[in-house]
């Protein structure tokens, strides 16, 4: 009995050892950036514009990612609706309140170290009076790109 305590002991306490080992191995993290980005002002109606965004981004993690939504946040515009007035809808942290299809670009599969394409439009919108009159300003003055969520792609 004494010489089959004197070998399992040993196996495992090389077990545990091994198992601590492994679950604190440090996971391989992705990471997106935005790497381009270029707003464009494109009139939508006679008495509307709005602002569409392209440009591209670069997977710079050490993991494959999938799903990447690309959409912009306007820290200058205005959630509320007046004529001359850079504004947007589904802005981050109004309750309720989400951005539509085409204000956001998912791009399905980028590999680590890869740069993909995005395009969406209407990242931002102004009303004008009167008809045809073009906006005072080009664009606002802190709208930004952002990668909204990616997932990880497991190996």
């Amino acid at each position: 009995m004494k010489s089959y305590i004197r070998l399992t002991s040993p196996a495992l306490i090389l077990l545990f050892v091994c198992l601590a080992v492994v679950a604190c191995e440090k996971k391989k993290e992705g990471k997106v950036e935005v790497v381009a980005q270029e707003f464009v002002l494109r009139a939508d109606s006679d008495h509307s514009y709005v602002i569409d965004a392209k440009g591209k981004i670069k997977n710079t993690g050490e993991v494959d990612v999938k799903n990447i939504v690309v959409t912009s946040v306007c820290k200058s515009c205005s959630e509320i609706f007046a004529v001359g007035i850079w504004f947007i809808t589904g802005s981050e942290g109004s309750e309720g309140s989400q951005k539509n299809p085409e204000q956001k670009d998912t791009i399905n599969y980028l590999p680590a170290g890869k740069e993909a394409e995005f395009n969406f439009q209407e990242a931002a919108y102004m009303m004008v009076l009167p008809k045809g009159s073009p906006p005072t300003s080009n664009k606002p003055d802190q709208i930004e790109v952002v990668v909204e969520s990616f997932e990880t792609v497991d190996k």
